[in-house]
Parts: structure tokens; sequence; C-alpha cells
């Protein structure tokens, strides 16, 4: 969000570029002489007056310039967030259909987006990518866990069933967010938030409701990484809550993209076991047996565009986050979704039933009641994440040879001061 800057801090371009145009050094008024003649007086503009009013102006000029211009960028933004997302689910499908191989998918993703964040690191030069600690890899190896399971499942349930139908399912992760915080954090919340639930599950049984036959592992492996993706969301919050709370100093704090290059590397670390066991051996062994649809070199053009896509979604995704509320990126999420629901169905042509977009449709309203309840489920949500944080201290919140003492202490001390005051 654009904020006022006090003086002190270094001016941006674009208030230099005033500045500098519009400075009064040098600079001479001219006056006319009470005869209206060619006469000119000429006085320094030094006055502090003068001096405030051409400021002032120039500073609601420019609000008003960067006000436009914040608008166009999250507009752009979003816009580049869902072709971006909408690019990485159709490449991936297009590429399940004529290489049906889901762990390797999942295993070059995960690699293109680690090579992609230390590229954009370097080319931007921004914070650039921090030395690898115990409490970094220890931090980001229960989120990469949840990644691969999560990525894989996904990749098996494109391959099988129609992407729309994936994102339409992937559409339930509010009311398994919403079942887990309240069974598990013990989150309540008021009858809108349930009532919204009821559409959305209608929908997406509906949706689903032609081919529960046809396909029971690509529609249970789509339910399963919808499950997998709601528990790493939590996770995500709750390890971005945990990051707030650290010092700007502190070695183990992690921007999104140091999060995004490291959950992606070790990913692709912790995935070499499995791609080996899968897919590995037959590339590396038994490369003759290898049946391909397509030619070697348009599945790598698909494999470049889909691992570019996939990081550029996610990039997108932060930096959209950045620019607005939670509120305003819950909406733009939506948004998203029925963006890749509705051109994943135009991309393949796909034919949809009468009962299928009756589906669809009641999805989107149960999401977007969903939303309307979406400051309420915020609130509770960071309720359980601050109590966690009070009851279970971690040791790298503090900067100090004895953190987690510190937080305890910290606690205590608020406790007895309650006592005190009643």
């Amino acid at each position: 969000m654009p904020s006022i800057l006090p003086t002190q801090i270094s001016e941006p371009p674009q208030r230099k570029f005033f500045s500098k145009i519009t400075s009064t050094k040098n600079h001479t008024r001219h006056f006319m002489s009470d005869n209206n003649d060619a006469t000119y007086d000429k006085i320094p503009l030094d006055t502090h007056t003068t001096t405030h009013r051409h400021h002032t102006a120039v500073s609601t000029a420019l609000q008003h310039h960067v006000s436009l211009s914040d608008n166009s960028k999250f507009l752009l933004c979003c816009f580049m967030w869902y072709i971006c997302s909408s690019l990485s689910s159709n490449t991936a499908k297009q590429i399940m259909n004529t290489f049906k191989y889901p762990v390797t998918l999942t295993f070059v993703q995960f690699l293109m987006v680690s090579c992609w964040c230390a590229l954009m690191e370097r080319v931007f030069k921004s914070s650039g990518i921090k030395k690898p600690t115990k409490v970094i890899i220890q931090t980001i190896v229960p989120l990469s866990s949840f990644m691969i399971v999560g990525h894989v499942f996904s990749s098996i349930s494109i391959s099988r069933i129609p992407v729309s139908l994936v994102h339409t399912i992937k559409a339930l992760a509010p009311l398994f967010t919403v079942l887990f915080y309240r069974f598990i954090f013990n989150v309540h919340y008021s009858s809108q938030v349930y009532t919204a639930l009821i559409p959305l599950t209608m929908g997406v049984i509906l949706a689903c409701s032609f081919t529960f036959s046809n396909n029971l592992i690509g529609l249970g492996c789509a339910f399963c990484s919808c499950l997998v993706f709601v528990m790493q969301n939590i996770f995500n919050k709750k390890l971005l809550f945990k990051e707030s709370k650290m010092g700007e100093h502190n070695p183990n704090k992690l921007d999104k993209m140091n999060m995004m290059f490291y959950s992606g590397f070790i990913a692709f670390v912790l995935m070499i076991p499995m791609w080996f066991y899968y897919d590995g051996y037959l590339f590396l062994i038994y490369s003759e047996s290898v049946q391909l649809d397509v030619s070697k070199t348009r599945l790598l053009i698909y494999f470049l565009l889909n691992g570019t896509t996939h990081f550029a979604q996610s990039w997108f995704a932060f930096t959209t986050l950045g620019m607005s509320s939670p509120v305003t990126y819950s909406i733009a999420s939506l948004v998203k979704r029925i963006f890749v629901i509705v051109m994943s169905i135009i991309w393949f042509g796909q034919q949809v039933s009468f009962s299928q977009t009756l589906g669809i449709a009641l999805t989107f309203i149960g999401l977007w009641m969903y939303q309307k309840a979406k400051r309420e489920i915020d609130q509770g949500e960071t309720k359980a994440n601050e109590n966690s944080i009070q009851v279970l201290p971690t040791s790298n919140l503090e900067t100090s040879e004895h953190p987690g003492s510190n937080s305890i202490k910290k606690w205590i001390d608020n406790r007895l001061n309650n006592e005190k005051i009643l």
C-alpha cells in the first residue's frame, strides 16, 4: 500500500525528477511594473511561502500520478497472474496428453522454479539468495514436502480428467479450510460462513457427477491435491506470520523470493529418489522403451513454457498480494479461478453438459458468498496463528542468545500484569 514517507528518506525517481524540473534554485520571478510596460523586476524565489506552495502543488500532482500508476500496476499484475495460471495448467495438460509421466512433470517444475528464482535475483539484484542455514532448511522442508505431495496428485489428476474439472474440485479449498480451523484450531464461525459452503459443495458435486464412474483415480487425486494444498496454505500462513515477527536483520528471515527458491530447490532435491524410482530409471536405463507421441523438440518447448509460467504465476501471485489487502487478494483469486476454468474449456474445446454448467455456476456463487464472509475467516486464522505463537514460542523468532526464554518471559510478564490489573 502506498504511504506518506518522511522527507529524510531518499526520494524515489519520480520525486527527484519533479523536484529537479520544479526547483526554485536560480529561478527568478517577474513582476510587471505599475504602468504595465515591458519593464520586469527580477526577484529570487527563495521565500518560504512560495516554496511551500510550489512543493504542495507538486506533491498533490505526484500523489495522483502514483495512485493511477499503482492501480494500473495492480490490474496488469492480476491479468498476468491469470494468464500465467491458465497457461501453466493448460500446458501441463498438453504435456500429459502426450507424455504421461506426472512425477517427471512435477520434478521439472520444481527445478525450473528454483532456476528462475536464482536468475531473477541476479538480474534485479534485490536482496539476493541467502546462504542456507540449519534453521532455514528445517523451516522449508515441511513446506517442500507438502508441495511434492500436492503437485504430484495435481499432475496425476490433470493427466486423467479435464483441467476445468480439476480446478472446480480445487474450489472446495474453502470448505476444507473452515473444517480444519473449526475442528483442529477450535475457531468458531458464524452461520454466514457455513451457509456459503452449501452451494459451493453442491456445485462441485454436480460438476463431477457425470464422471464419478469414469475416472475415480483422477477425481480422487484432485480431491487429495486440494486437501494437501489447504494444509500447505495453513502452514504457509503460519510460516509467514512467524516471518513477520522476526527482526529485519535476522539471517533466517526469508522474503518471498527466497522462500520460493528454497521451497522449490529443496522439493527438487527431495524428489530425486521418487523420480528415479517411478520415471528416472526408464529414461536413464531403458530410454529406447519410452514412447513419445510428440517430437522431443516440441516436448522440450512445452516443458520450458510450463516451468516458466509455473514460476511466473507464483511471482505475480506474491506481487499481487503485496500490492493489496488480504480481502482484495481473495477476490482476485476467485476471479482467477473462474478465468482458468473458462480458458481451459475454450483451449481444449471441451463440451460442457447442462449439469456441469449448473455445477460450475453454483460453485462460483458459493465462492462469491464465501468471499463476503472472508474478513471473519481471516480474523479467525490470525487469532489461531497468534495463539500458536504464544503457546509454542520458537527459537528463531528472536535474535538474542536465548530467544526462546525471552518469548516465554514476555508471555509470563503479560500474564502477571493482567493478574495485577484484575
